[in-house]
């Protein structure tokens, strides 16, 4: 774990580098660093959810209807209004802070999650400096109106719908399904943290998935530079229609559009808060990933099977990629898993 987090530091320090070498004066995502810490406790009680659905001892077909139809009510809790958001918050922590009462880990698990989390911020602050860096490396040379024509090309030859990038997203209206695609969307790092805390009791496997995690991210910067594609929201701005999404999502792609447009026209960073590469999709990417490793757990296998799902069809749907981004994405998380494939299992 020293080893990763060392080789993640060292990473994060040349990007910055580079960045200053290119004239761009990085700014520290704080308000992301500050999004991580904000759901972790959606994490525990993704991890307390999974282990109150296994106390039922159900047989299997029930378990699994249970395990999704709770992974859909997370979805749904999660993002509906802020009151509620720091309520789960506050509930969370407390059962927590029960469970460390009842049952005081050991300073070792303690040490290994701290390191861990660890490693996930210096390694975020990595992945966003290099992505800020290798954004000024390839402007003006983007491919996204070629994937443009794919995507209006399978839409209508396959699945029959008239795509012409005029408002067109989110392709989904309906208020109960769109406001779970966006809330899954924004989930994700809080189904990260709710692996480092399944995973605990076990080092080589939180050091694993943190090598597959951190492996989809390098993969992902190296086909931005060689094939720079930034997605619908950010090269086709007018391809969305930010009346029909919540305000975080319109605060996401908004703020996102932002930063790409000040990097291109050589302006500072106002957040340190954009994310560029469209190709593969990360969001796809990393929820094949935590599919694939929460699906040794019997007890949070169901449970975030809707999760991942509604975050792979969310990529396409609400427009932050293309079909063949999400595609990609897929193929890149399964890469990871089968790159250093683990015979551990999470009970």
């Amino acid at each position: 774990m020293r080893n990763i987090l060392k080789a993640l530091t060292a990473w994060a320090l040349l990007s910055f580098v580079g960045l200053y070498l290119f004239h761009i004066r990085p700014t520290i995502p704080v308000s992301f660093l500050l999004v991580l810490l904000l759901v972790m406790p959606w994490g525990y009680l993704l991890t307390a959810m999974g282990e109150a659905i296994a106390a039922l001892k159900l047989p299997a077909p029930l378990m699994a209807s249970a395990g999704i139809v709770a992974g859909l009510a997370y979805v749904w809790a999660f993002g509906s209004n802020a009151t509620l958001f720091m309520t789960v918050n506050v509930v969370s922590l407390g059962i927590a802070g029960a469970s460390l009462i009842t049952r005081p880990p050991t300073f070792e698990s303690v040490q290994r999650v701290a390191v861990a989390v660890l490693a996930l911020f210096v390694g975020f602050l990595a992945i966003w400096a290099s992505n800020y860096l290798v954004l000024a490396m390839v402007t003006p040379r983007f491919y996204d109106p070629a994937l443009k024509s794919t995507d209006i090309f399978l839409y209508r030859t396959v699945f029959r719908v008239d795509v012409d990038y005029a408002a067109s997203f989110p392709l989904v209206r309906n208020i109960g399904a769109l406001t779970l695609l966006q809330n899954a969307y924004s989930l994700q790092f809080a189904e990260i943290s709710a692996v480092l805390l399944a995973l605990t009791g076990e080092k080589a496997a939180v050091k694993i998935f943190l090598t597959r995690f951190f492996f989809c991210y390098v993969v992902a910067l190296l086909v931005f530079a060689a094939a720079p594609v930034v997605g619908p929201y950010l090269y086709f701005p007018a391809s969305i229609d930010l009346h029909a999404l919540t305000s975080t999502t319109r605060l996401l792609m908004t703020g996102g559009l932002a930063e790409f447009d000040a990097v291109r026209t050589g302006a500072r960073s106002a957040t340190g808060f954009g994310y560029f590469v469209g190709l593969p999709s990360l969001h796809s990417a990393v929820a094949t990933l935590l599919q694939c490793t929460f699906w040794q757990s019997r007890r949070l296998r169901w449970v975030v099977t809707p999760i991942n799902v509604l975050t792979v069809l969310s990529t396409f749907l609400l427009g932050y990629h293309y079909l063949l981004d999400t595609a990609a994405g897929i193929a890149l998380g399964s890469a990871s898993v089968a790159l250093l494939r683990s015979r551990e299992t999470t009970e």
